[in-house]
């Protein structure tokens, strides 16, 4: 038996892997996320070339917007406020003040597609949310089934990423019993732990990447 000074505790085990761990579970794979955030562009542009088109046609038309390639998300809210009354003046027409206030978020989206900006997991789902809300805005509940998918598939897959890395504290304290258990082993063990993780980590993370992009390429395109 190992004497209590040579046993390893599982806290020190996990430390070594923790810094791995931790911005696994803080992020979405940036191709993931560059891919999530393309599509809700995508998605919004089409949507606002729909309430343009039945709102303010000939207005959009005036400025170019003749095709949803053509829309331009970050002059948008310029361009509806200045045509407030406009909208206004039509029954039915969503109000104005209510597209506004989505004006920065919206803005977000589109700098964090278009720049390819990194984003934290609860900032990517809640770029999700604020879409949702968005697109419900100006097209009515039915409009946002395919985001709403997308964010019960991007929680799914983020559940099944927490599932596994738990499994995998499960393998690094079995690790450490073996190491006390053969204290000869125990420094190759502990160098080739973190190794061994990032593989595991990568693999994780190239699955969720993997399904992504399918799943995006089955529901938007």
């Amino acid at each position: 038996m190992p004497s209590e000074e040579g046993l390893v505790s599982t806290v020190d085990a996990e430390d070594l892997i923790e810094p791995l761990l931790k911005s696994s579970r803080s992020s979405i794979p940036f191709p993931a996320q560059h891919a999530i955030l393309q599509a809700i562009q995508s998605h919004l542009e089409d949507h606002i070339f729909r309430f343009l088109r039945k709102w303010l046609l000939f207005e959009s038309q005036a400025v170019g917007w003749t095709c949803v390639e053509a829309i331009e998300l970050h002059k948008v809210f310029g361009f509806l406020a200045d045509h407030k009354e406009r909208i206004e003046s039509q029954a039915y027409c969503p109000p104005a003040q209510s597209i506004q206030k989505w004006h920065r978020v919206i803005s977000n989206i589109r700098h964090a597609s278009v720049h390819r900006v990194p984003q934290a997991r609860d900032i990517m789902l809640r770029m999700v949310r604020h879409a949702i809300g968005f697109v419900e805005s100006i097209a009515g509940g039915r409009s946002s089934r395919s985001l709403r998918q997308l964010y019960r598939f991007v929680k799914a897959i983020l559940h099944t990423s927490d599932r596994l890395q738990a499994q995998m504290r499960d393998k690094v304290r079995m690790q450490v019993q073996l190491c006390n258990t053969h204290p000869d082993q125990l420094g190759c063990r502990l160098q080739l732990l973190p190794e061994a993780t990032k593989r595991v980590l990568e693999n994780i993370e190239q699955r969720m990447v993997s399904q992504i992009q399918d799943f995006l390429q089955l529901e938007f395109s």
